[in-house]
Formats: C-alpha cells, structure tokens, sequence
C-alpha cells in the first residue's frame, strides 16, 4: 500500500481517464480499498471519509470506492460508510455532492442508467440504515417511545442524512417521523451553510412545528442565496416538486409530502425557499417545473391572505434576476402582470389598510423594482404611465383614506428615480415616456407640492417629495434649452470659422413642460417662502440669456437636429418660447411675495441657502422683467428702492453670498457663448435681440 502522494496520482490518473468495472485492475482497487480502510477515526470516535476533517486522498478514495457497493462481500465498508455517514452531517452533504459530481469522472465509464440504477439501490440500503437508526433512538417502530422524544434525540447527522439524501426523505416513514417528532429548535452540530435540500419543502410543511424548525435553519444561513455549486442533485429533485405542486397538486399524487394547506402558510414558506436558490437557476430554470417566474406570476391573480406573500414572492424575484424574469416571455407579458395586481382586490385592501406612518411599505417597493425591470422594453411607456395614473390618481380615491400620502410619496419616488436616470444616462425614449407622464399628470404632482390644501402633517414627505421632483424637471427644462443653444451656436461657429471642415451638427430637438411651468406661477403661494426660493432657483439658471435674434443663425436654419425632424430654426423658436415660458410668471410672484408678506419674512427668505447669490444674478440680469422682480423683494427687505440701490443692499448686507452671484452670473454668462468670442461680428449679437 503506498503512501498519501502515491494514491493522488493513481486518483488523478482514474479520474482524468475513468473505468468501469470490467476494465479496473483488481490490484488497483484492492490497494484503493485498504488504503480507504485505514484512515482512522477522529479524536471522537467519529469516522470522516467525504468531508474537509478528512485528507484529500481518504477523500478522494472514499470517492472512488462507492463503487464498492456493487461488490458483494465488502461488509466491512458497508459498515465504515454507515459510521462515517451516521455521525458526520459534513460528509453526509459531500457524498450527496459527489453521487452528482462523479458521474463525469471516477464513474465516467459508466452508463446514465446503470448509475441510476445504482444509486437507486444504493439509496434504498441508505433508507434502511436510516430507519435502523431511529428504532435504535426510539423513534420508529415497535420500539419506538413516548411523543416527547424528538428528532433532537438522536445523533445530527441521522437527521441531516433524512433531509439530504432524496430516497430517504421522500418515504412516507421518514415524513411521519418529521411530522410526529420535530425538533424545538436548529440543531446546533449542523452546518450552517447549505441549508438541506428537504429543508426547503419543510419551509412549506402543514404541521407548524415542522415549519418554524426549517425557519430556524434557514436563518442561520450564512451564504444566500446557495452557491450554485451546492445547487445540484437533491436540490433539483426539491424545487422541482415545489414547482409541480404549485402548478397543479396532482403532479405530486405519488409523494407523501405534507404541504400546507393554507395558502398563507404555503407562500409564506416559498419567499424563504426561493431567498436560497442561486440567482441564475432562478433566470434560467434547470427543471420543467422550475420556472418560478411564470409559477409566481400566474398566482398574481390569487385573492385572500395568501397575496401578499405571493407578491412578496414576486418582489424577491424582481430584485434577484431583474431583466430576466421577462426572458422567453411575450412582449405584453409585464403589462399583463402589472395589471394583475393593479386590479387585484386584495391589493387595494393592503393599501386601504396600510399603517401610513411608514413612509416605503414594501408593497409599494414593487412598482420601482418592476419598473427597472423592463426599462429597455417596448412596453416601458404604457407601463409607466399606467403606474403613475394607479399611485397618483386612482390611489387617491378617498377609500384609501391615510394610504392616500403614502401612495403619492410612492409615485414621486418613481418618477424622481426615471427623472435621474433620464438626466444621467440621456436616454430619449425615457425622457418621452417621463415628459408624456407629466404631461397628463402633472397638475397632480404642482397640487401636492405647492397647494394649501396639501399643507399638512400627514402630507409633509409626499409633499417635499413632489416639490423636489417637480423643480428637478423644470431644471431639466432649463439645462436642456442651455444645451441646444449651445450645440446650435457652437455649430454656427464652426460652419463660419475660416478654412475650418464642416462638421455634423450635434444639437438635440428640444421640448418642454409648458403647462407645467404655467401652472407652477397659479399654484405657489404667496406665503410659500420655501416655494418662492425655489422658483427663485429656477430662474436664476437662465438669466443671463437674452431671447435670440434669428436672423444671425440663418446659415444654419435649415440643418436638422441629430435626433428629430426638427431644423436648427425650429430648436431656436422653442428655446425663445421655452426661455419666455421660464420668465412669463416670475414678476407676478414676486409681487405677490411682496404684497402678502412683511419685511421680517423677506429677510428670512434672503437667509435661505442660495436665494442671495441667485437674487443677485437675477439682478443684474439684462431681461428688465427679471432685474424688477429682483428688486420687489431686496426692496421689501432693505427698504431701499431702485436697481443700484437694491444691489447696494445686497453688497452690504450679504457681501459674500452676493459677490458669489456676481462671479457665477459672469462665469455662466460666457459659457453658451464661448464658441463665438473670436469674432467680434458674432460677439455683437451674443444671442441678443435689441
């Protein structure tokens, strides 16, 4: 017999290049077999031939040598395998690895049926064993002892080994005894990682006792989801029949297994079974009835106490695989989902009864994660609309009562994260799909964020909520103006620069929220000092552009923006109309500011963060409308009147804040234009109109 080395390379020479039983060399396997029954047990008494307590070639050997059990005669292994497997949950869970793991190496030579049909009679000895070592605890057969004995009274791995191997868990015997004897709690000796595969049927059991053991486990999982190299044999054999029957309970009329039969307690179990299945198994189904996608989605429709563990199901699936829960599935495919649940009576009544002190219940998480999910679909449009009218209209029926806030926070929140894309990634179809929104809804969102109505303790999230949304569209707008004055003059610029190659235009059509901005002046309050500085804010981004004078760009006028139909001309018309859209209300409010408030409030709007600096560049904006209602409120907050004096004031009475608006104004004025400073001729329109 050789030494540890030897027996590697003899190993890795039979696993590289594997034999079947005519061809193996009886010397071989005689020098393999002794060398297996050698290794001694551990300082316990414990035998470990599969698990890492074990050397690498005992490992390896012990591997290899399960072909013993064909062999008749070899008592004395039988033996050694069930000491090693009835006291070492470890190598319990390698030799269920390896039955898988060795087909494709020491048992390549083999044919699929005949390791089949091996491991079939293999696993019904192991049945036996099993069973042998309940009566021996007491806890089967006409031995067996009082109802108080658990499956805590026996060794561990007898345990593991009943929910590990498939033969075994699967016989009606072992499923009483779980049903009858469940332990109290985990049983410490386990491993901790991965959880059994019978384990995650058990999450799902009838018996509640049964159910909290399984819990218990599964909590204290340490990798989750499961590795997806433990994610084989048995586990397959599991999920499979979780998935048969949840699609029809007759597919399963040959088991014992006892799942509930309340569908709460069913659902309930399932979102703990699918946290632990790997991630791409759950994208890329391995078995027929695996496919919890459409198994989850199919059940949307369900009502009762059940749909909300369902939809808990379904949100899991939407955070772990994302886009792929719609791969192999029609396009009208999440357009049919959503509405299921939209239209679901059970969903209203979670919402109806829903505790309005949280501020992101996780049944309104869903929209956000089901909307990123098919952000480059055809549908990403309809569906998004479709969300928004739900959250932001239909939600706000007065049936939902206190859920009423905590919806409309939910579709804020929604479109401030499709407004934050849109601003990053520039994508134009979901600006379209957010602008058309707007477009129908956007009275609602300036409602929730400016009207008095909404002025209330219940309403203070949404409501800030809606108001940074909103003032984050309409910067939008104004950046996006600034940007095709700039393509479109520095385009100008490059087509009459001398001896310089014409070059493609690179600047966008352009489309804003008009009736947004219009209804933004009606709506803010005069008393709205936070709502003032904000618009404030707003127009301070654009103050510095005078309307353009179009008869300078007439070269251009005809050449088409990158992305539409739209002329170089027709961009400039809607930034004139989109810069006079920005500007049209701001007198009127701050007039209104001024009559409605007293000097003490002006002073305190000056004290907010930015108002000073961005009152300033307003100043001494060249737009006569914007330096007056500059001056409506310095004047009402100094008390002094005219131009100079009120930038006086300012210089006084704020000199940082407004010597910081001077130096922006003057920064940001050379911007647009920088494309054109080399020419004087150009420099004198500087996109004015006089």
């Amino acid at each position: 017999m050789g030494n540890a080395v030897e027996m590697l390379k003899l190993l890795t020479r039979l696993h590289d290049v594997p034999v079947n039983t005519e061809r193996m060399d009886a010397t071989e396997l005689t020098i393999l077999y002794r060398h297996l029954m050698s290794a001694p047990s551990s300082s316990n008494g414990v035998l470990h031939w599969f698990c890492s307590r074990a050397t690498p070639d005992i490992v390896e050997t012990a591997i290899f040598c399960i072909r013993m059990f064909a062999y008749e005669s070899v008592a004395e292994w039988r033996e050694k395998l069930q000491k090693c497997l009835s006291r070492c949950p470890n190598c319990v869970h390698a030799l269920e690895q390896a039955k898988v793991t060795s087909r494709k190496t020491y048992f390549g030579a083999y044919e699929d049926h005949t390791l089949t049909e091996f491991y079939k009679t293999m696993e019904e000895w192991e049945l036996e064993a099993v069973l042998n070592d309940l009566t021996q605890a007491g806890l089967w057969g006409d031995s067996a002892q009082s109802s108080q004995r658990t499956l805590a009274d026996t060794d561990p791995a007898v345990v593991y080994r009943m929910v590990s191997n498939w033969t075994v868990f699967k016989d009606s015997r072992i499923q009483s005894i779980i049903k009858d004897c469940p332990p109290s709690g985990p049983l410490p000796e386990w491993p901790k990682d991965p959880l059994p595969p019978g384990m995650l049927i058990l999450l799902m059991h009838d018996k509640a006792e049964v159910r909290r053991w399984a819990e218990a486990h599964a909590s204290q999982c340490t990798v989750v989801p499961m590795s997806s190299d433990d994610y084989i044999g048995v586990y397959l054999d599991v999920v499979e029949t979780i998935g048969r029957h949840l699609t029809d309970q007759s597919l399963n009329t040959d088991l014992s297994f006892l799942f509930a039969t309340n569908p709460s307690e069913l659902w309930s179990g399932l979102r703990i079974t699918l946290r632990q299945i790997p991630v791409d198994t759950l994208s890329s189904p391995l078995r027929q009835y695996s496919d919890f996608r459409g198994i989850v989605a199919s059940h949307l429709y369900d009502t009762g106490a059940q749909f909300s563990h369902i939809l808990q199901c379904f949100l899991l699936l939407l955070k772990r695989i994302g886009g792929k829960l719609w791969v192999g599935k029609g396009p009208e495919f999440p357009q049919l989902v959503f509405d299921s649940v939209k239209d679901n009576r059970s969903f209203s009544e979670l919402l109806q009864t829903a505790n309005s002190s949280t501020d992101r219940p996780w049944f309104l998480a869903w929209f956000l994660e089901f909307l990123h999910t098919i952000v480059d679909a055809p549908v990403y449009k309809e569906v998004l609309a479709k969300i928004v009218d739900y959250l932001c209209e239909e939600a706000q029926h007065e049936r939902f009562k206190d859920a009423r806030p905590m919806t409309m926070l939910a579709g804020t929140r929604l479109l401030s994260s499709v407004l934050r894309k849109y601003r990053t990634e520039e994508n134009i179809l979901q600006g379209q799909a957010l602008h058309n929104t707007l477009d129908i809804h956007g009275e609602t969102f300036l409602g929730v964020a400016f009207a008095r109505s909404y002025d209330t303790e219940a309403w203070r999230l949404a409501r800030s909520t809606a108001r940074t949304f909103i003032l984050g569209v309409l910067e939008t707008d104004v950046d996006n103006v600034i940007t095709c004055i700039e393509g479109v003059t520095g385009f100008l610029a490059r087509t009459l620069r001398p001896g310089e190659e014409r070059k493609p235009a690179k600047f966008q059509s352009l489309s804003i929220r008009n009736g947004t901005w219009k209804k933004l002046y009606s709506t803010i309050q005069n008393t709205d000092s936070e709502g003032i500085a904000s618009l404030i804010a707003i127009v301070a981004r654009s103050c510095h552009i005078e309307t353009l004078n179009l008869k300078y760009f007439s070269q251009i006028s005809s050449v088409k923006a990158i992305d539409s139909s739209q002329t170089a001309g027709d961009v400039l018309i809607e930034a004139n109309r989109a810069l006079g859209v920005f500007r049209d209300g701001f007198l009127p409010a701050m007039t209104g500011f001024a009559d409605y408030n007293s000097t003490s409030t002006a002073l305190d709007l000056l004290q907010r963060p930015g108002v000073v600096k961005n009152l300033m560049q307003i100043a001494i904006s060249p737009i006569e409308d914007l330096q007056v209602a500059a001056q409506v409120v310095v004047s009402l907050a100094f008390d002094v009147d005219g131009r100079q004096e009120c930038l006086r004031a300012l210089l006084e009475n704020v000199p940082r804040e407004a010597f910081e608006g001077i130096l922006d104004f003057l920064t940001t004025f050379k911007r647009p234009i920088g494309h054109l400073e080399w020419s004087p001729t150009l420099s004198a329109f500087l996109g004015c109109q006089k």
